[in-house]
């Protein structure tokens, strides 16, 4: 079965509650009613019911029976504003600014989703990345045993059955090698959650098994060596150049010992330079279909839209992240 085909069939069986701050938009109103009329989620839009139905009436579209909460109407919201501030004040916040802020559509989709009134969150597609990084950061809490957080995108070939995952595409700028370790982890986790298919993690470098000695392939080595320790069934290798990481023939010839053979699926780069890149030159030259990045390590998924996203993309990323839940 296709990617998106597998996602669908899981989204009828179990629907999920999406939060979607940037509701002002033709896309999200289109994709919320998809969503909701297919019963495959149950969108919430966030903003003043008045504005947002006005919107949409203007759009020509409509949003009957859906939800369009307004952060102030949150029969908790004074309650859970109480509470950030206790967290904030010792930093310096006054109440207002921390009732100011959770008004904020992003910084209360955090905080709701929380606070358990939403299964996940799609968001970007009109907010500054740093603004729903920040509000992801300050208001969600880690899942357990997380130490950091980072994303991962999802890129596939036009038939939906090759996928491959690329991180970290947005959240550290320079990872350590604890953290690259830490995201190669997660991100081969959520990646067999909606894939189904087993993780083959290429720790990348423009280096393949010491062919290359300099600082920059260190983390990388070191990255690799606790993954082995710690993570000692799942398949990872490097450091490796991407050819030898998906070409079979140049991997017998650069790296003929390793388990990924030049079939990885997963592809770890040593900086968010390096993966933005990558996943921009596969999605723009390559013609693969891109998904995401999702954010990972927090208890609840954030899926970042982007400004060029189409309907149907917001509504195919939808499905993909609800199978992160």
């Amino acid at each position: 079965m296709k990617l998106l085909e597998e996602c669908l069939a899981a989204c009828k069986q179990k629907p999920r509650t999406i939060l979607f701050p940037d509701a002002e938009d033709v896309r999200i109103i289109e994709a919320a009613r998809y969503l909701k009329d297919e019963r495959l989620a149950e969108p919430v839009l966030i903003g003043s019911p008045v504005r947002v139905r006005e919107f949409a009436a203007e759009q020509h579209r409509s949003t009957r029976g859906i939800k369009v909460q307004k952060p102030e109407h949150d029969s908790q919201f004074e309650h859970r504003v109480r509470r950030f501030f206790d967290k904030q004040k010792q930093n310096g916040m006054q109440r207002y600014e921390a009732r100011d802020y959770l008004k904020q559509p992003n910084a209360y989709a955090a905080d709701a989703l929380q606070a358990g009134k939403g299964d996940l969150c799609l968001t970007g597609n009109t907010s500054a990345v740093s603004e729903v990084l920040q509000a992801a950061l300050r208001l969600l809490e880690k899942e357990e045993h997380i130490q950091t957080v980072s994303s991962f995108a999802l890129l596939s070939d036009a038939d939906e059955k090759t996928v491959f995952a690329f991180a970290d595409t947005v959240v550290i700028p320079r990872p350590k090698a604890s953290q690259l370790a830490e995201i190669a982890v997660n991100t081969a986790k959520n990646f067999e959650r909606i894939s189904r298919e087993t993780a083959r993690v290429a720790m990348l470098s423009f280096s393949t098994n010491g062919s290359a000695d300099h600082a920059l392939t260190e983390a990388v080595k070191e990255a690799v060596a606790q993954i082995h320790s710690e993570q000692p069934g799942l398949c990872v290798d490097g450091e490796i150049q991407f050819d030898a990481a998906v070409t079979p023939k140049v991997a017998t010839q650069k790296m003929p010992e390793s388990k990924l053979a030049g079939q990885a699926n997963v592809f770890i780069f040593p900086s968010l330079n390096a993966a933005n890149i990558g996943f921009k030159i596969a999605q723009h030259l390559a013609g693969y279909a891109a998904y995401g990045p999702f954010i990972q390590g927090l208890q609840k998924p954030v899926g970042l839209l982007s400004a060029q996203s189409t309907t149907q993309e917001i509504i195919n990323t939808a499905l993909l992240a609800s199978c992160l839940v």
